[in-house]
């Protein structure tokens, strides 16, 4: 991957979805991810490494510095940075934002584009596949460990998350029904 390569998300307001962006970019031998919920007046940080491993995550509501800042170490244990060890995170790939679209959409959009992320599930419709998630609620700053559904929907590009309505998106993960 080239250094610098950007991809750019948009979702604009609807039923219950916030004004969101998101930009993926290549630096420094992995993705960064930095997005913002404008509603909530929210914006995040994911660090990922080459291989597609959650390395950093911060949010920040109302300040220069992270409200929340997590961290993986290469044997894959999570903590908070300056803080303690996150031991109830244990399995959590990725993190995932609750209330969030882009959040939501964070550990797809991380490992692959859409026409390949299938494979994990299978091509057939109804197929799933299941992660482990550090599932972070913005609002409260809480953070639990979890699994989230994706399932395949009737269309190639659709996906539903822990059986809610189904997300049509396209081949760069823009979300075409909202």
């Amino acid at each position: 991957m080239a250094e610098g390569a950007i991809d750019e998300w948009y979702w604009p307001s609807g039923a219950a979805v916030p004004n969101e962006f998101l930009t993926r970019r290549w630096e420094n031998d992995g993705w960064t991810f930095q997005g913002r919920i404008v509603d909530q007046q929210i914006e995040f940080v994911v660090r990922l490494d080459a291989g597609g491993t959650t390395r950093q995550f911060m949010l920040f509501r109302d300040d220069e510095e992270p409200d929340l800042w997590l961290a993986r170490d290469r044997f894959g244990t999570w903590g908070e940075v300056n803080g303690a060890v996150r031991d109830d995170l244990e399995g959590c790939e990725f993190v995932a934002i609750v209330g969030s679209v882009a959040g939501m959409l964070l550990p797809l959009a991380a490992t692959s584009p859409p026409e390949t992320t299938g494979d994990r599930a299978g091509d057939r419709a109804g197929a799933d596949f299941q992660t482990r998630v550090a599932s972070v609620d913005a609002e409260t700053l809480g953070v639990i460990g979890r699994s989230i559904t994706y399932r395949r929907g009737p269309l190639s590009g659709a996906w539903s998350i822990d059986g809610d309505s189904y997300l049509d998106v396209d081949h760069r993960w823009h979300i075409m029904n909202h």
